[in-house]
Formats: structure tokens, C-alpha cells, sequence
């Protein structure tokens, strides 16, 4: 778990990768893999094979977070989302901004003794909450510039078999395709194995559209879905204790799942079907089309409070995730379901 709290603690709100991207690096180059990074920041590790048959997993690995926007000459600093943010659990949180120095802050708003009955009934938009840093304007701009990258508290708990923190989407994902590189070294594989850590997910799906060093033949694309919780519908969240998920549904080739199904049971590895019956906001519908339909597979890992400061996976459906990607790896390394 203390690698993947590493991986957790690292700061990479969309289009302030950086610091992940040099611990992401460093892994996959320990594992022996090629590399290929893009400008932007796109990560593509391979292991080549001896057909021409090409796997590619994918995860993104940016978060939700904020940027600078102003700065009052009362010290108060206004914030611009990166990422879709629920302003319901927003209010109270500390924040921290990744200027010349860390500055942490909380998000505040008019307090309610302060506001009309009416606007208590109002959740505030975040255009209308502030983050309070208790520095005067002098000193905040000896430290802070406009468009400085702002994260949430990056302190992470580890409770039994959970981890709690923000960004585990979908960087519980990354964490499964650098422990399959570590596998990948001593596995003998016919087809050739690229793992894609891509940039930009959460501001709509960039990274995962812009074409790959390599062309592919089966995308499998992990990301996270939402827990069962109370007062959330059946209907869309998944029991934290039964395993991934593998997606059906019309961005997904029903028989390539089918098989990696058919194998998780002989192998006694948990996971449940999720029916994504539209566009999803993942990368999987980027592959789909941009590959003009090569074949796909969606795994997710449920996680509990998606896109707040205290995400919660279970570690055991982190494990079991990667012995997804191994049956997968062995099913089609001779090539594609005939």
C-alpha cells in the first residue's frame, strides 16, 4: 500500500501533470519497458512482442483540482474548477496552492447568519466561495501567481483494506498498470503489451484521443465507478466487495469480454457487469472511435465519494483489477477472439 500512497501524494490536476508524470516515468523504466512520452504528456510503455497483434491498457492519470483566477486586494483568493466539482462538498475543505511555496487555504463563503433565508436553502456555485489563506495581499503574491495549479489536501489515510484520499480516480487505475509492468518483466508474451497513461481525462477526454506512438488491436481502458452508498441508486453503483467491473453496452466488443469473463471464473477472481448504455465520461469512448472500432474492454473499480476530497478504494479490488489485466493479457496474447 506505501506504493500506492506514493503515487496518491503526487500533485496532477489537468494540465499540471508534471510530478506524477516523473514518478510515473521512473517506475515504468524500472520495469525494462520502452517508452515514449508526447509533448503534452502522454506516457506509452512497451514491451514488444514477436506478432504484430498490440494490446493497449489504458488509465489517465490527472485529477480534479483549481487554479488561481484572482487574487482581492483584501488577500482572498478566487479559484476556476479543472474538472467537474460537486460545490456541495466543497465548502470547509482545505486546499493547498502550488505556488513559489505550498499555500494552504479553506474554502469559505458568506456566512450563514449572514445570508437570507433564501440563500440558505441554496447550495453556493463556486464562483461565489473564496479561499481564505490568512495571508494579507503582500504576502500572498510573494508566493502565488494567477493560474498556479490548486489541490486538495493530499493527506492520505489507509483504514484496514481502504485507502481515503483524493484523485484515487482514476489514479487507483495507474497504480494497476505500473504493478502489471512489474508482472510484464517476467512475462513471455507473444503480442506486444502497451500501457497508456494519458493526460486530460477530466476536461474531456484529450489525452485518449490523440493517436498513440503504435497502432492497437484491443484497447482495454480502467478508470472507477461509484460504490454502493447510501441513498445513491442500485441502479448505477456496484458493491465495493464484489470486485471491477467489465462494462457492456454499444462502446464495448461483448465477446472479448465474454472470455476474459468466462476465465475470472475459473480463476475465482471477482468482478460484476456495469451496462454503460451511452457516451461515458471516460476514456473508453476516445479509443472506440478514434481506432474507427478496433475492439474494447472497460474494466472500473468501484470507489466510494467520486470526485470529492475523500475518495475510498478498496486495496483488495485494486489487486483483483490487475488479475483482470493478466487474464487478459494471456487470452489474447495469440491475437483476437476468431
Amino acid at each position: 500500500m506505501d506504493y500506492l500512497k506514493s503515487l496518491l501524494e503526487k500533485a496532477s490536476i489537468s494540465g499540471y501533470e508534471e510530478d506524477l508524470k516523473t514518478f510515473i516515468v521512473e517506475k515504468f523504466k524500472s520495469s525494462g519497458l520502452q517508452l515514449h512520452i508526447s509533448p503534452m504528456g502522454n506516457i506509452l510503455a512497451v514491451k514488444q512482442g514477436t506478432s504484430p497483434y498490440t494490446i493497449l491498457f489504458d488509465a489517465h492519470y490527472d485529477q480534479i483540482g483549481f487554479v488561481v483566477q484572482k487574487i482581492s486586494p483584501n488577500g482572498i483568493v478566487h479559484l476556476k474548477s479543472v474538472g467537474g466539482h460537486d460545490p456541495r462538498v466543497i465548502l470547509g475543505t482545505k486546499l493547498i496552492i502550488l505556488g513559489k511555496e505550498e499555500v494552504t487555504g479553506v474554502i469559505a463563503t458568506i456566512p450563514p447568519h449572514l445570508s437570507s433565508p433564501d440563500e440558505r436553502k441554496k447550495v453556493p456555485k463556486i464562483a461565489q466561495m473564496f479561499l481564505d489563506t490568512g495571508l494579507n495581499y503582500e504576502q500572498l503574491t510573494e508566493l502565488v501567481n494567477i493560474g498556479d495549479p490548486v489541490i486538495f489536501d493530499r493527506k492520505i489515510e489507509i483504514i484496514d483494506d481502504y485507502i481515503i484520499g483524493p484523485g484515487i480516480d482514476n489514479r487507483g487505475g495507474v497504480y494497476t498498470l505500473l504493478k502489471l509492468a512489474k508482472w510484464l518483466k517476467v512475462y513471455d508474451n507473444t503480442a506486444t503489451i502497451a500501457l497508456r497513461v494519458t493526460i486530460q481525462e477530466e476536461v474531456g477526454i484529450r489525452g485518449a484521443q490523440m493517436l498513440p506512438a503504435l497502432p492497437f488491436d484491443l484497447a482495454v481502458v480502467v478508470d472507477a465507478t461509484f460504490a454502493k452508498q447510501p441513498l445513491a441508486n442500485d441502479n448505477y453503483t456496484f458493491d465495493i466487495d464484489k470486485g471491477p467491473t467489465i462494462m457492456y453496452g454499444p462502446n464495448y466488443s461483448r465477446e472479448y469480454s465474454r472470455r476474459v469473463e468466462e476465465k475470472a471464473k475459473l480463476k475465482k477472481v471477482k468482478f460484476q457487469r456495469e451496462v454503460e448504455e451511452s457516451v461515458r465520461g471516460t476514456n473508453a469512448y476516445g479509443y472506440r472511435t478514434m481506432s474507427g472500432g478496433k475492439a474494447l474492454i472497460g474494466i472500473s473499480y468501484p470507489i466510494y465519494n467520486m470526485h470529492t476530497p475523500s475518495e475510498i478504494v478498496k486495496y483488495e479490488t485494486l489487486k483483483e483489477t490487475i488479475e483482470l489485466f493478466k487474464i487478459i493479457v494471456m487470452e489474447f496474447n495469440q491475437g483476437s477472439v476468431q
